[in-house]
């Protein structure tokens, strides 16, 4: 646990944590004299609980003046922020549903797949749906999109705990190879969340973890649910 900027001078490659009042700061790879990629989260938030949730907390007021005494100064002005996609932004992220499914061995097929024009065609439509459907993405100036988390409210029968029937899935978090260990998909999946928390009456949002994504998932409240998942495949059927 990294506690004081002094500290940072000591750093090797991997993951540390920097502690910083309410703000955790997870610093990414080798903590050389060029610099430090960071990512900033806020520990503690779970978003698979009913309503009322939490509100994401904004960072303390001192953050500012915090930074400006440590290596980090700098590092977070620059830092890549996600935006929200518009229906222009649907190829890029075709292109990052490729990579992630290529990832988990899927067969993706070339460029002419079908999948891939349809997928293209959903995409341009939900984006064009801001109400049910939002997605988060980050991007590089000389790559362009490399990242993003997308989401969507699908309708079920009501129940006690959910009168409104509405239920969010978080799903397509993707980011390129070179553009990874930088914070990315937690950044676009934060604010994916508070488009969930703050836009949408949704009382539960749930996912399908990879192994590679699960640990992400966990430190921002995700956890399994009560009753296992099944699925039934239709050429069981």
């Amino acid at each position: 646990m990294i506690r004081t900027p002094g500290q940072l001078d000591r750093a090797v490659n991997g993951v540390i944590d920097v502690v910083g009042g309410d703000t955790l700061v997870q610093a990414y790879g080798k903590l050389a004299e060029s610099g430090v990629l960071v990512s900033v989260g806020h520990a503690g938030r779970r978003v698979n609980a009913s309503r009322p949730w939490p509100s994401a907390p904004p960072l303390p007021s001192n953050a500012e003046e915090s930074a400006a005494a440590s290596p980090l100064e700098g590092v977070r002005r620059e830092m890549a922020r996600p935006r929200r996609a518009v229906p222009g932004d649907a190829a890029a992220l075709v292109r990052l549903r490729v990579t992630m499914l290529e990832a988990m061995g899927a067969p993706v097929g070339d460029a002419t797949a079908p999948w891939r024009a349809a997928a293209l065609d959903w995409f341009t439509r939900s984006l064009s749906d801001p109400q049910t459907f939002a997605a988060f993405v980050i991007e590089d100036a000389a790559h362009g999109i490399v990242s993003n988390a997308s989401g969507l409210c699908d309708r079920h029968a009501p129940g006690p705990g959910n009168p409104g029937g509405l239920r969010g899935h978080v799903f397509n978090v993707s980011t390129v190879p070179h553009a990874r260990g930088r914070g990315h998909a937690r950044d676009c999946l934060n604010a994916l969340l508070r488009w969930f928390a703050d836009d949408t009456t949704v009382s539960v949002v749930d996912l399908n973890a990879t192994p590679g994504g699960e640990r992400l998932y966990r430190t921002l409240g995700f956890a399994p649910p009560r009753h296992p998942a099944l699925q039934l495949r239709r050429d069981q059927m």
